[in-house]
């Protein structure tokens, strides 16, 4: 069954556009096709982004609420801070004990 659908991606890579949507459609799944459809083969990987997305939701909750952040510098900051938060629950760490490792320089990952 993931042949066929390898067959299908193919076909459609060949088949000349005819405008400039479908042509650039054809030009990004010509440069990704390696991982287009690598769900179907590796259980591990999400056939959704759902995960990333609901990742940056508190970030443009946040932005919708007060309107943004007063500086650079200070959403910078609120971006990082999400990330280590969204990282640990990811990796079933406990938050708290993860941005105490983070702010004491001996934070590390799984996987980095």
């Amino acid at each position: 069954m993931i042949q066929q659908y390898h067959q299908k991606l193919k076909l459609f890579l060949v088949k000349n556009g005819t405008n400039n949507d479908t042509l650039r459609l054809q030009k990004r799944l010509i440069k990704h096709q390696h991982s287009i459809l690598l769900f179907m083969s590796d259980a591990t990987i999400p056939f959704h982004n759902n995960s990333s997305e609901r990742a940056i939701r508190m970030a443009k909750v946040k932005q919708k609420i007060s309107g943004g952040f007063r500086s650079r510098r200070g959403a910078e900051r609120h971006a990082i801070l999400l990330s280590i938060i969204e990282t640990a629950k990811k990796q079933g760490l406990n938050i708290l004990t993860t941005i105490q490792a983070a702010l004491s320089q001996s934070l590390v990952f799984a996987g980095g």
